[in-house]
């Protein structure tokens, strides 16, 4: 691609200056060869808006720092600009761009029964950039895109948390330790004290969760399975939706990880100490926060049925506690 650039003088009206231009352009097409691909010259008039009236160029004799480095300047002294009064369009051009690296563990793959091409396909449909036209408005167009973009590492991390829960419970690994990890009785994780704040990670680990018949909890992957602090419950339920009523009620649980449980007679509801707990799965419980308690509460009174219970997907519980 070639870009030419033409300037006309001080006091040139706009208007039959840019007819001018395309004249001189059009009238010379004849040196365009038909056939090589060559397309019809894209003419863009720019305003003293368009034209930066100060750049700078970022440099370093230092080989120790490269254009990643040089472009966390740029971006430093760009917001430090923007704070001038008066200024208008600060802007960074050039740098590199941002390339995440993905480190395959060969033997965690075949434990999620994951190919090297499902997860690439995984990738690049999360990454799907398209061109969706131009927005024209006074004598300008704005190109548009739209689409899916995986700008940072932790949106990879919640692209691959997103996959289907893996066959722990089929996993045998030989080494054991401890995770140093602890989840309180609100949901909240931690490790070696400090919160787990990044919810793609809690994803990650959560799904990872397996519950002994001497209710330990462990963190297990095909390598090793680690030991895992549970004050109370793994999993925190934090959002109830109910469809229908009665008998032809469906209960939908969402959890603090993000999971989706449906309340049935492979996930009970049960009273443990005046509290409601839900089976998720494998002996792991999730307590419901108290505003969901209240809520189930209410649609159980509702129904007007004696010994408060409640049903979904044909399953019935009660929210009595036990005498």
């Amino acid at each position: 691609m070639s870009i030419l650039t033409v300037q006309f003088e001080v006091g040139q009206l706009r208007t039959p200056a840019i007819v001018r231009l395309y004249n001189a352009v059009l009238s010379n097409e004849d040196w365009r060869t038909p056939g090589l691909g060559i397309m019809q010259p894209l003419i863009k008039p720019k305003g003293i808006d368009d034209v930066p009236i100060v750049s700078v160029t970022l440099w370093t004799e230092d080989q120790e720092f490269g254009a990643q480095e040089l472009q966390r300047v740029a971006h430093s002294i760009e917001a430090e600009i923007k704070r001038v009064p008066g200024t208008r369009d600060v802007y960074t051009i050039g740098g590199p761009d941002d390339v995440v690296h993905v480190e395959l563990d060969s033997q965690a793959m075949a434990g999620y029964n994951m190919s090297l091409d499902a997860l690439r396909g995984a990738l690049a449909m999360g990454n799907v950039v398209q061109h969706a036209g131009a927005l024209v408005a006074d004598n300008q167009q704005i190109p548009v895109t739209a689409g899916t973009f995986l700008s940072s590492a932790s949106d990879i991390a919640e692209l691959v948390a997103a996959r289907k829960l893996p066959p722990v419970e089929s996993w045998t690994p030989g080494a054991t330790g401890d995770s140093e990890m602890r989840i309180a009785a609100d949901g909240t994780w931690y490790h070696q004290g400090g919160e787990i704040k990044r919810p793609a990670m809690v994803r990650a680990f959560s799904s990872l969760l397996l519950c002994d018949a001497d209710g330990k909890h462990w963190l297990v992957t095909p390598q090793q399975k680690l030991s895992i602090a549970v004050d109370d419950a793994p999993f925190l339920a934090v959002e109830l939706q109910s469809e229908g009523e009665g008998k032809n009620r469906t209960l939908a649980f969402r959890l603090n990880s993000d999971d989706l449980v449906f309340a049935d007679a492979d996930h009970a509801i049960e009273m443990r100490n005046g509290l409601p707990y839900l089976h998720v799965r494998g002996g792991l419980w999730a307590k419901l926060a108290r505003p969901v308690y209240y809520e189930l509460a209410n649609l159980a009174l509702a129904e007007d049925v004696e010994g408060v219970t409640i049903c979904s997907k044909g399953a019935q519980f009660s929210l009595m506690a036990p005498a």
